[in-house]
Order: structure tokens, then C-alpha cells, then sequence
């Protein structure tokens, strides 16, 4: 049985190099938890120094600056969320297909599954 916490043996994947690191990216929740603070972050200061030019300057230009380089920021973030979503569904295509021929390859391996409404 292999190690749920280790990676596959990609090769017989045919990955392509951004899979193969998603892939091993997946195993290292860690990476995620570090996103998810550096977003929270950036969107805590920007909120912070966008807050403090509008409330202690007269300043409406460098206000809609900070707002804009906001706007600019979160677009990037939500591009590079909507890129790993396609390479997260690439990669799960490529390893359904993968299951799918090894249960051609041995049907007495493939689990049991109900039909759907039926709990199983």
C-alpha cells in the first residue's frame, strides 16, 4: 500500500512541469497556509494605509492611488487563484484517466460504488 502523505510516481502521467510541481505542491500544506497570510496581509495594510491618507491628508489623488494599486493587487490574486484552478482540474482529468486505466487493467480492483441518492 502506498504512503497517502507522498506523492505519486508521476511519470507515467505525462505531466506537464507546472502539474508536476502542483502536484508536489499538494503534499505541503504549509505553502497554503503562507498564501493565505500574505493575502490577508497585503489586504490589511493596503486597508490601513488607504484609511490613514484619507483620514489625515486632503489628499483625494494619492487616496485613489492606494485604491487603485488595490484594485491592481487583488486582480493579479484572483488571475493567479483562477490559473491554479485550471491546473488543479487539468491535473485531476490526467489522474481520473489514470485510474480509470488501471481499473481496465484489473476490474476486480475498482471499489464499489452505489447509485446516486443511495448513500453509497
Amino acid at each position: 500500500m502506498t504512503n497517502p502523505n507522498q506523492p505519486l510516481d508521476s511519470t507515467a502521467l505525462d505531466l506537464t512541469d507546472e502539474e508536476h510541481d502542483l502536484l508536489r505542491r499538494c503534499f505541503d500544506d504549509a505553502i497554503t497556509h503562507r498564501r493565505i497570510r500574505s493575502v490577508i496581509i497585503a489586504a490589511t495594510l493596503f486597508g490601513v494605509l488607504l484609511a490613514a491618507v484619507g483620514f489625515f491628508t486632503d489628499f483625494q489623488l494619492a487616496v485613489t492611488l492606494i485604491a487603485l494599486v488595490y484594485v491592481a493587487v487583488t486582480t493579479l490574486e484572483k488571475v493567479a487563484f483562477g490559473r491554479s484552478v485550471l491546473l488543479y482540474k487539468g491535473l485531476v482529468r490526467k489522474l481520473a484517466l489514470q485510474v480509470g486505466d488501471l481499473w481496465e487493467e484489473d476490474p476486480a480492483g475498482r471499489p464499489e460504488v452505489g447509485q446516486p441518492g443511495q448513500g453509497g
